[in-house]
């Protein structure tokens, strides 16, 4: 595993070229950012809710400016299905956390916990969701505000949202850790921790890299590529994205780094497994709880705790 504080330098250093290149739209983003985390609210009298940014631009600038400005991940749109949300606070609508969820990839030690063969996972992928963004927004993430959001992608409101937006439920979704075994995800309820992937990963390639790459895909007619899904949930055609570019020889030194992700699985129903094999058609999906229901439990297993901690100077 790579030093968490030299990854993290790493990371900042290849978020840059994005930063620049989006300047423009930063700066104007900015002041409405700041309309809402000028003032940060009492910690002791949070009031979390959901709101869905899908479709409302002023929401997914509000999630794009806090993806660039606090994010230590460099910047990398989500393909296929998506979902963006904001966890934010009555009545003052402070962002607490911003989420992403797209459509999920292979991720070999999670197909094996499945248990699933090639065939299957692209008969039922659909049926899976990837955690692409989950982080809360500091000052407040000291108190634990990034456990809030995550555990806010297994509520009724998302997971609902989903089924309505595409038509059926989610059987599980994944979630992966720069850092390895997460501080945020350890120990929280639904997160299932599975280990650390290989340490193939895009992270670190330079973005003019990333840039030649989608020309020679281009060129190439998608022949190396991955297959995504459209928005509508169809199989898109193989073509040219990021994640295909560990397929093509002559960047496999600029692709390869040494750390290693930690990997999450959310199940969200009880036969999730023998549902995503094929081996059933009835999906037996968990009675979701309401966000409501899990900000509560949030406070009583981690707000409070946090709070003794930080005044006795323990944090």
């Amino acid at each position: 595993m790579v030093d968490k504080d030299e990854l993290r330098a790493k990371l900042l250093e290849a978020q840059q070229p994005y930063i620049e290149r989006n300047k423009e739209r930063l700066n104007k983003i900015k002041p409405l950012w700041d309309k809402y985390q000028t003032d940060v609210p009492d910690f002791n009298n949070l009031n979390p809710y959901i709101q869905i940014a899908d479709g409302n631009k002023e929401l997914l600038d509000l999630l794009f400016y806090g993806r660039m400005t606090i994010s230590s991940f460099p910047f990398s749109g989500a393909v296929g299905r998506r979902i963006h949300y904001l966890v934010r606070n009555r009545p003052d609508d402070y962002i607490l956390g911003l989420v992403v969820l797209m459509s999920d990839l292979t991720i070999p030690i999670r197909d094996k916990h499945i248990g699933w063969d090639r065939k299957q996972m692209w008969k039922r992928m659909n049926y899976l969701m990837n955690v692409h963004l989950a982080i809360s927004t500091p000052p407040l993430s000291q108190y634990l505000t990034g456990k809030l959001t995550a555990i806010s992608v297994e509520s009724e409101e998302i997971q609902e949202y989903f089924q309505k937006k595409y038509g059926h439920p989610l059987a599980a979704m994944t979630c992966t850790s720069l850092f390895g075994k997460s501080s945020i995800y350890n120990r929280l309820e639904g997160y299932e921790y599975l280990g650390l992937t290989k340490g193939h990963s895009v992270a670190l390639v330079p973005v003019e890299i990333k840039d030649k790459m989608r020309e020679d895909f281009k060129k190439e007619k998608g022949k190396h590529a991955e297959i995504y899904y459209n928005e509508d949930g169809t199989v898109k055609n193989a073509y040219g994205v990021v994640k295909g570019f560990q397929k093509l020889q002559k960047y496999w030194d600029v692709q390869q780094t040494e750390n290693q992700r930690g990997v999450y699985l959310i199940p969200l129903a009880h036969n999730y497994k023998e549902f995503l094999r094929g081996e059933t058609d009835e999906l037996q999906a968990f009675e979701h709880p309401t966000f409501d229901a899990l900000a509560n439990h949030w406070k009583e297993r981690w707000l409070t705790g946090r709070i003794e901690r930080i005044n006795a100077g323990l944090v």
